[in-house]
């Protein structure tokens, strides 16, 4: 879940959040997290993913300071650009890549 907060001076839901709902809603991946639904309050608003039981910054974590196999590495680099091809082909340029 992603909560972004809403400021009561402004004019409501930032436009980079009304932006990003619209494109997720739009992208329909198997490497891009799904958005399952948005909550609004006067207050904040909720963007609620698909769950996901480990992302590749926990998995990386783990692992301490152990490199990574060389096919899992390669594996996770390929599912990463398969998805950003898919973007760019919906000419979305991702600015914040997170693993």
């Amino acid at each position: 879940m992603k909560k972004i907060r809403i400021d009561r001076d402004d004019d409501g839901v930032p436009s980079t959040a009304i932006r990003e709902i619209a494109l997720l809603k739009g992208i329909k991946h198997p490497n891009i997290v799904e958005l399952k639904e948005v909550i609004y309050s006067r207050e904040e608003l909720w963007l609620v993913f698909e769950y996901m039981e480990f992302d590749l910054k926990k998995y990386m974590r783990s692992r301490g300071n152990l490199p990574l196999p060389k096919d899992k590495a390669m594996s996770f680099l390929f599912q990463i650009l398969h998805s950003l091809i898919h973007l760019h082909q919906h000419r979305i340029f991702h600015r914040d890549l997170k693993p």
